[in-house]
Order: C-alpha cells, then sequence, then structure tokens
C-alpha cells in the first residue's frame, strides 16, 4: 500500500466532501429537504395564478429539451476528451471538453452559455405567516429590511413590499441544481450595511402558510449545525500527514475520500525512510468520533455514501 500524504489540496477535497454529507444529514432530520421539495415541484407545475395550462407545458418542453442537450453534450466531450483542454481554441464542446459536466465551479460557467435554460443553485424565499394567504407560492421584487449604511451610517428604510416578520431565508441545492422558471437572487447581507444580518432580494419567492414557514426555520440551523460540524472536522485533520492516519483514525471517512486517491493509496508502496507520525489518541475525543460517525451514517442511509471522484 503506498503512502499517501495529506496535502492541503486533499485536506481542502475532504472537508467539502464532509460538508456535503453533514448538509445531506441536517436538511433531511430537520424536514429542510421536503418542504423544499414541495415548494419546487409546486413552482415547477406553474399551479399558481396567472399560469396556464400552454404555460406547464412550454416550461416542461424547455427543461426535457435542457436535458436532451446536456446529454448530447455529454457524449460530444466524452468523444473529444482525449484532445485535451487545448481543444477548446477549435471549438469542441462549445468551448469545453472534460467540463461541461461537472459540478463544480465550471459547469455553472458553461451551462449559461451552453442550455437553453439555467439550473438554479439556490431558492431564495422571503417566508411570513402573517402575510395575506392569497400571496402564498407568489414572487416578490427588490425587497429589503432596513440597515445602517456602512459608510455615512445613515439608516436605510426598508422597501415598501417589506412587512414586519418577513424573514429571508436561502436554501442552497449543493450538487443537485434543480430546473426552475424563473431564478431567485439576493443574499442575506446588503453589501452596504453595518449590520451583519441586512437581508435583500432582487427576486424571492414568497411562503406564508404557517406549517413550511415553521420548518423553513430550520434552514439556519441546519447551516449552522453544518459549520459547526466542518469547523471541527477541519480541526481533526489538520495534523494529520498521511491518508493513512486519517482512515485508522475515521474508518467512516472512506467514503469521502476520492476515488483517484483511494486508487493511489491502493498502489504498492515504495520504501522509504521512517518519518514521526501523529498518534491517533492525540486526534479524536470519543464524543467527537460518535459525532462523526453520526453524521456519516445519516447520509449513508439517505444514499449519499457515494465515491467521490
Amino acid at each position: 500500500m503506498a503512502s499517501v500524504r495529506m496535502t492541503l489540496a486533499l485536506k481542502e477535497r475532504l472537508s467539502e466532501n464532509y460538508k456535503k454529507q453533514c448538509q445531506t444529514a441536517y436538511n433531511s432530520s430537520l424536514n429542510v429537504d421536503s418542504t423544499v421539495k414541495t415548494i419546487v415541484e409546486y413552482i415547477q407545475t406553474l399551479d399558481r395564478p396567472g399560469s396556464g395550462t400552454d404555460d406547464a407545458k412550454d416550461f416542461a418542453t424547455l427543461v426535457e429539451t435542457a436535458k436532451h442537450m446536456q446529454r448530447l453534450l455529454d457524449k460530444h466531450a466524452d468523444k473529444y476528451k482525449h484532445l485535451g483542454d487545448s481543444a477548446n481554441r477549435y471549438g469542441v464542446a462549445n468551448g469545453c471538453i472534460s467540463n461541461c459536466t461537472d459540478s463544480g465551479y465550471n459547469r455553472g460557467a458553461q451551462q449559461l452559455n451552453n442550455l437553453p435554460i439555467v439550473m438554479a443553485k439556490e431558492l431564495h424565499i422571503v417566508c411570513n405567516p402573517n402575510r395575506p394567504s392569497t400571496e402564498n407560492m407568489t414572487t416578490i421584487q427588490g425587497w429589503k429590511t432596513s440597515f445602517t449604511e456602512r459608510w455615512n451610517e445613515k439608516l436605510q428604510d426598508a422597501s415598501e413590499n417589506f412587512i414586519e416578520g418577513d424573514t429571508l431565508f436561502i436554501h442552497d441545492f449543493g450538487d443537485e441544481p434543480v430546473f426552475l422558471p424563473f431564478i431567485t437572487e439576493g443574499d442575506e447581507q446588503h453589501y452596504q450595511s453595518v449590520e451583519g444580518y441586512a437581508p435583500y432580494a432582487g427576486l424571492a419567492l414568497v411562503i406564508t402558510d404557517p406549517d413550511m414557514c415553521d420548518k423553513l426555520q430550520a434552514i439556519p440551523m441546519a447551516k449552522q449545525k453544518v459549520s459547526d460540524m466542518v469547523e471541527k472536522f477541519n480541526n481533526f485533520v489538520e495534523p494529520i500527514t498521511t491518508l493513512k492516519k486519517f482512515l485508522d483514525e475515521f474508518p467512516g471517512g472512506r467514503s469521502l475520500v476520492p476515488e483517484d486517491v483511494l486508487q493511489t493509496m491502493a498502489a504498492p508502496a515504495k520504501k522509504r525512510a521512517k518519518s514521526s507520525t501523529v498518534q491517533a489518541k492525540d486526534l479524536l475525543t470519543p464524543d467527537q468520533k460518535q459525532e462523526f460517525n453520526e453524521v456519516m451514517l445519516e447520509s449513508s442511509l439517505l444514499g449519499g455514501e457515494n465515491q467521490y471522484e
């Protein structure tokens, strides 16, 4: 078995994969995913005032066209991937070879150029059960809370469409973006604000259903839990120098390791001088081991145990 060093790049990949596992586990346990799924399905059917049967059919056709086009791009990219990225200059796969279908940074930029409709990576929701029920599942534009300007400390009033009790929730679809008839946008902090929380939305979906609002309140809770667990994970990984030591201490972490790295580790080892290693007893406390394993178990039960590439 070859020794694989825990480089900074590998640690970052492990951390990102662990974050995905945490998001899967906590969003499910807090019923966030099921609520968002209901909302997405409602939007996709265009079942709301002002939408007709033709609108729903047109959107469905647009989505199927985009999926078909992506399949063709995948096939085309795979056929010419042996040419390498230098083939971009010759227009192969419309400017991309291997990255046409990547779920990482490159994919978003390519989708804007390649597909007839862009997939949404986030859903911005203004939630308030005190709003009229007729506003449920409608959209709102140019919405913001009041805030203090960063440079002159002047108070900026909330937008006219802001109602007391409005709260902005942002759901991240992660590696599974969805097709929506519109793309929402906004942030939890206005770039001009002094306050740490001063949300705004150029376009958002309004939810007034009390039960949905109650469940959506778990979104920031889930984000905080994920953030806390990832910080603990990073602190655990930081002193580790080899992948073997990582797996010895945290066997459940094998599903976080990219397949190409596992293959490298499985190769015959080369003889080398013995180096000092970090003792396992210094890394994880029993409580931390239990926390990490609970996240991995919850995620695996939800189908999140596949190897990462």
